[in-house]
C-alpha cells in the first residue's frame, strides 16, 4: 500500500526487490497504488497510480529518483504525503499534483497519519511527528530500543495513544516497538516506548496491522501470523502457515475484526483467511490472478476484495 493509513486496514510489505501499497479513496470508488523499485538509486522506476477500483490506472506521478519511503493519506482523502529520503512530499489526490515539500531530519521509512493533525514518521532509530498540511514544524525523538526499521507501514490505535512499528534493534533481533504519541510534543522528555521482542524462529515482522478497536495487533512474519495484545505487548495466540510462502505480502481485516487475510508471497499466491477468535484458518485459497498479487484491498463492507500488484488490479 502506499503506506496510507484512514479507511480501509489494509497493509503490503516489500515483494521481489519491490514495494507495492494500495488505499482505497473514502467511498471506495478510487483506488490508490504504488510501483515502488528498492534498488535504490534508480530513476523514474517508482510511481503512484490512481484509477476506478477494479480499472487500469487513469493517472500517474513520477517518483522522485531516490530512496522512496513510505506515506499517508489525510482523513478526508484530499491529500496525500510520501516520503522520499529526507524529503516529505504533499500531493493533492484529485489529480496526483505535488502542492509542497518539506525537509526532514532524517530519512524516513514508514508513516502513520493521527487524528490529532500530525503525521508521524519512523525511520532509523528517529520517530517524528510533522503538523500537516502545513507541514511547518517538526519534532524528532531517538528510539532507545529499535535502530532499523523493516516495515513500510505504522500504526495508529484509534485513539491515538500508541503508535506501532516493526524493526530490529542493534543485536538484529525483530522487534514490535509501541511508543506513545505525547511524548514526542516538544519538552516531554525522552520518547516513552515499549518493545515486544517475539521468538526469533518466526522470522522478520513487515505486517503490523490493528483491530478495528486498536486493542489487538496481527504481525505478519515468515511462516507466521502473530497476535499480540497491545495494552501488554504479550503474544497471545501465533498461527502457523501450513503451506510455506511467507504470509507476509499483504493483510487486511475485516470492519469487524473477527476476520484477518493475509497473502501469502507464494507461487501461486495463497489468500489465507483467519478467525480471529481462534486464530485458525478458515480458508486458504490459491489465487488464480494473472501476476504477481502483493496487494488487495477489502470494501467497507468487507464483503469483497479486490487483488492487484504493480500493474494495478488484477
Amino acid at each position: 500500500r502506499w503506506g496510507l493509513t484512514g479507511f480501509m486496514i489494509i497493509a503490503s510489505a516489500l515483494v521481489s526487490g519491490c514495494a507495492s501499497y494500495v488505499v482505497a479513496s473514502p467511498d471506495g470508488s478510487r483506488l490508490y497504488w504504488t510501483k515502488v523499485v528498492s534498488n535504490f538509486p534508480s530513476a523514474n522506476n517508482s510511481w503512484i497510480y490512481a484509477g476506478p477500483t477494479g480499472a487500469a490506472a487513469t493517472q500517474t506521478l513520477s517518483l522522485p529518483a531516490t530512496e522512496i519511503g513510505s506515506g499517508a493519506l489525510a482523513a478526508d482523502g484530499s491529500t496525500g504525503y510520501y516520503t522520499a529520503a529526507t524529503t516529505l512530499h504533499r500531493i493533492r489526490t484529485s489529480d496526483l499534483q505535488e502542492t509542497g515539500t518539506k525537509t526532514l531530519t532524517f530519512t524516513s521509512k514508514t508513516a502513520a497519519m493521527g487524528k490529532d493533525g500530525f503525521l508521524y514518521l519512523v525511520g532509523g532509530n528517529q520517530v517524528s511527528r510533522v503538523d500537516v498540511p502545513a507541514m511547518t514544524t517538526e519534532t524528532t525523538k531517538t528510539s532507545a530500543s529499535v535502530t532499523t526499521v523493516i516495515s513500510r507501514q505504522a500504526v495508529l490505535t484509534p485513539d491515538g495513544r500508541y503508535l506501532l512499528y516493526s524493526g530490529q534493534n542493534i543485536a538484529g533481533a525483530f522487534q514490535l516497538n509501541r511508543v506513545e504519541t505525547s511524548s514526542l510534543a516538544a519538552g516531554t522528555g525522552a520518547l516513552v516506548e515499549q518493545t515486544l521482542t517475539p521468538d526469533p524462529t518466526g522470522g522478520d515482522i513487515t505486517i503490523v496491522i490493528l483491530s478495528p478497536d486498536g486493542k489487538t495487533a496481527y504481525l505478519g512474519r515468515t511462516d507466521v501470523i502473530q497476535k499480540v495484545d497491545v495494552e501488554s505487548m504479550q503474544v497471545v495466540a501465533t498461527y502457523t502457515a501450513t503451506t510455506r510462502g511467507d504470509p507476509k505480502a499483504s493483510a487486511a481485516i475485516s470492519p469487524d475484526g473477527s476476520r484477518v487475510n493475509f497473502i501469502q508471497n507464494s507461487t501461486p499466491g495463497i489468500l489465507t483467511v483467519l478467525d480471529t477468535a481462534t486464530m485458525t484458518s478458515l480458508a486458504a485459497l490459491a489465487l488464480t490472478v494473472p501476476g504477481a498479487g502483493t496487494w488487495f484491498s477489502l470494501n467497507p463492507l468487507g464483503t469483497s476484495l479486490l487483488v492487484g500488484g504493480e500493474t494495478g488490479p488484477l
